[in-house]
């Protein structure tokens, strides 16, 4: 698998999951609800796992060369990147998108 992009659902992480698979690349879609999740593509794997919840986090990132990091800006943020960096150790690059 090529890359991860956390909150798959959201405007950014749902944008660059479709640009990463129109492009051919490999893509584990990281959703807190998969029901919500609609693109459907070959190279599009879908996981269920939760920023808030830390222990969701490994299998999620097991095996992705990178990861696209999209956190909703709320109090929360820093508590749920911190998780995604832990778990993120055997990661060769890492994107993130946000502002504090």
């Amino acid at each position: 698998m090529n890359a991860l992009v956390t909150t798959a659902n959201g405007m950014f992480g749902n944008a660059v999951v479709r640009a990463l698979a129109d492009r051919g690349a490999g893509v584990r879609a990281m959703v807190r609800d998969r029901s919500k999740f609609t693109f459907s593509h070959p190279l599009v794997e879908v996981v269920t796992a939760d920023l808030d919840d830390p222990r969701t986090l490994p299998a999620a990132f097991r095996g992705v060369e990178g990861v696209f990091l999209a956190s909703p800006m709320d109090p929360r943020l820093a508590d749920r990147e911190c998780a995604a960096l832990g778990a993120a150790r055997e990661v060769e690059d890492l994107v993130r998108i946000g502002a504090y």
